[in-house]
């Protein structure tokens, strides 16, 4: 964490302590604040380490201090009580009823040898919802999933949470005010329900399974052409049919950068005759497509110290006309031999004429696709032989779903947005809640936290093929553009989008953002 963003949160809890705030809700709302926001920053502070570690350490004493005094106590003028629950040497527990003897919330106390105590309350629906969401008869949860619920507080936290109340898995999924207020048939009703939702998401769950043991199979059969491509430098390309492109150019002596984000090609996808809008694709037309980018990355300036070309997957549309989890047939125009040429080819020759306009071109490829999969990576690792061997260029090549490599101060995370496996569903295109506590888990992991590996953190992903721009304080999220455009699913489903290719430059170590569309 910066340290800039430790003074402003350290000041901000100093105004909230100084002011006349009933809650840490109540100083968020009058000051016009995001109170998850808030509460994801604050622990955040509890996990700094190094030389910020004593002012984060004090801020969160000022947080924990006002908490502690803001908590519920017996107050005959509100009418309210508190009835302890379980009290020993580790905790305090309390149930707080108004005065008509109704749990309104609970508060609790946690006792840390040699640090401060974890102090705090949940409201009715709160209480309820960690009951629901760890019972075996409710969600059946993991801890870890539980905690990101509760951003207020970390999983050991938690963990110490669910003790203090003695909430195990083999607790009711009710918190103890469900059962004063409602009656055994309604509550037998409501579990009811949990039940019916939980059957079918385990039902989900087994098609996964099996569509991942039909996936496995493939990997299985491709492992073979995989091995097959250990040596492929011998390899030679024809490309004596290819256009000549004007690469000629004027020696800048320029540090600027451009980037590349090539995605979502879908070599071999085609069209049905029935389509909404038209939209030819072929060899002639990728060609006629790339060749324009050139033109486009000429007009920007003409040269650059280095290129780097993102290739974020699907760059073929998939092996046998279907998905990589073949579970979706597609409309193709290529078999998967003639898939693999025109990608090998049609590549070979559109990076050879990316040097032209640069010092160093750089290629970093993320090739699980949810349509190409396995067999995207055994093009795209045959694509990086043959570059590697004609145009000695570096070529780095993920074998995980999501990778990052970092620009000076600029860090970007690239990934195509659905994996070729396991995700229920695509990362969206406009950032979501679920999302970003996925995205801060791989930040934390990398060590993208730690102030001096940190920097502005850009995400960068595909699948969606349109270009879209969300942020936050940690990062920007960008969903870029496709270069094939429109399948008849999508023209159907979504709302038109045109076809491109988005990109980044950075001039005198600023971001610069735009497209290359419809050309």
């Amino acid at each position: 964490m910066k340290l800039e963003t430790i003074n402003k949160y350290t000041s901000l809890l100093d105004d909230m302590i100084t002011g006349e705030y009933s809650s840490i809700k109540d100083f968020c709302e009058k000051n016009q604040m995001d109170y998850g926001l808030f509460t994801v920053q604050i622990s955040n502070l509890r996990k700094v380490t190094g030389e910020y570690k004593d002012l984060c350490d004090e801020a969160i004493r000022k947080y924990d201090d006002f908490k502690a005094k803001k908590q519920p106590v017996e107050d005959e003028s509100q009418e309210e009580s508190t009835e302890t629950i379980d009290n020993d040497d580790k905790s305090e527990v309390n149930q707080i009823r108004d005065k008509d003897g109704k749990i309104i919330h609970y508060s609790f106390r946690i006792f840390k040898k040699n640090k401060t105590s974890i102090l705090g309350k949940f409201d009715r629906n709160e209480m309820n919802q960690l009951y629901g969401l760890y019972s075996y008869y409710g969600n059946n949860l993991q801890q870890r999933v539980v905690s990101r619920y509760f951003p207020d507080y970390s999983l050991v936290d938690i963990k110490r949470i669910l003790r203090a109340f003695n909430i195990t898995k083999a607790s009711s999924p009710f918190a103890p005010h469900m059962y004063e207020e409602h009656t055994e048939d309604e509550l037998k009703e409501i579990l009811a329900r949990l039940k019916e939702n939980n059957f079918l998401k385990r039902i989900e769950k087994d098609q996964l399974n099996d569509l991942q043991k039909l996936n496995d199979k493939i990997a299985k059969e491709n492992l073979e052409l995989k091995q097959k491509l250990t040596d492929l430098s011998d390899i030679h390309i024809d490309m004596s049919n290819m256009p000549v492109v004007d690469t000629e150019s004027v020696y800048v002596d320029s540090n600027n950068i451009l980037i590349l984000h090539l995605a979502d090609m879908h070599i071999g996808a085609r069209l049905s005759s029935g389509c909404l809008y038209n939209n030819e694709w072929n060899e002639k037309e990728l060609t006629r497509r790339l060749s324009e980018v050139l033109n486009k990355i000429k007009s920007l300036g003409g040269y650059f110290s280095k290129i780097y070309l993102n290739l974020m997957g699907d760059n073929l549309d998939g092996m046998d006309e279907q998905t990589a989890r073949r579970d979706h047939m597609m409309p193709q125009n290529m078999d998967n031999k003639e898939q693999f040429n025109t990608f090998i080819k049609v590549m070979t020759w559109f990076i050879g004429n990316l040097r032209a306009f640069a010092g160093d071109v750089i290629i970093n490829s993320v090739p699980e696709g949810n349509h190409d999969g396995d067999y995207g990576y055994v093009a795209t690792y045959a694509l990086k032989a043959v570059i590697e061997h004609e145009y000695d260029l570096q070529f780095n090549l993920s074998n995980k779903f999501i990778s990052h490599y970092k620009i000076g101060n600029e860090v970007f995370i690239l990934c195509h947005g659905k994996d070729a496996k396991f995700m229920k569903k695509p990362m969206p295109k406009d950032l979501n809640d679920k999302t970003d506590i996925w995205l801060r888990d791989y930040l934390d992991y990398e060590g993208l936290n730690v102030p001096e590996n940190y920097g502005h953190i850009h995400v960068i992903k595909a699948d969606l093929h349109s270009n879209a721009l969300s942020a936050n304080r940690k990062y920007t999220y960008r969903n870029v553009l496709s270069l094939f455009g429109e399948s008849d699913y999508s023209q159907m489903n979504y709302p038109k989008n045109g076809y491109g290719i988005s990109y980044d430059m950075l001039i005198n170590d600023s971001l610069v953002s735009g497209t290359f569309e419809n050309f």
